[in-house]
Parts: structure tokens; sequence; C-alpha cells
């Protein structure tokens, strides 16, 4: 059975790979939220409101996706609990 889990996470550095003038390649690499335990570390709540918390990163042996399969979020930080974020995307034009 294939699932299809969202990921979250902070850019900390960007890679741009140029193929001698042929193209190029740009790379994020990022620190991401926890997400193996479901409903543990990224919530979604009933009306599918989600939220993430920063102090829960899961150690990857693969760090960097291509800038291509990124999609531009921004965390709000929960008043209610200081270590929850709630993720907010940007309106598509």
């Amino acid at each position: 059975m294939v699932t299809n889990k969202i990921y979250y996470g902070v850019i900390t550095e960007i890679l741009e790979l140029n193929y001698n003038n042929k193209g190029s390649i740009v790379l994020f690499k990022c620190d991401w939220v926890d997400n193996h335990a479901q409903d543990k570390w990224v919530q979604v709540d009933y009306l599918g409101v989600t939220r993430v918390n920063f102090k829960h990163l899961f150690k990857s042996d693969e760090p960097f996706i291509l800038a291509s399969q990124a999609t531009q979020v921004y965390y709000v930080q929960d008043d209610l609990d200081k270590d929850w974020c709630f993720v907010r995307s940007f309106p598509h034009p």
C-alpha cells in the first residue's frame, strides 16, 4: 500500500547545481518534522487545520528535495501551545 504523506519542513540551505551552462537544478536542504507516527507531531484536526511541532525533527539520509517538489507555506505559532505551529498556505493566483 502506498501512502502520500505530506512533509513539513524549514529550508536550511539552497543549492544550485549548474551543468556547464547546459542547465541547472535547484535543491532545497530541509529540516523535516517527524511525520512517521501518525498524528503525533503533524496533526490535522476535524476542520482540516494542520499543526506541526518543530521540536521533533527526523534524521534523514535524504534531506534534499528538488525546488519543483516544494510548496510554499508559512507557520504561525500556536498561542496556546508554543511548541506547535499552524500551517498556512498562500492563495494560488
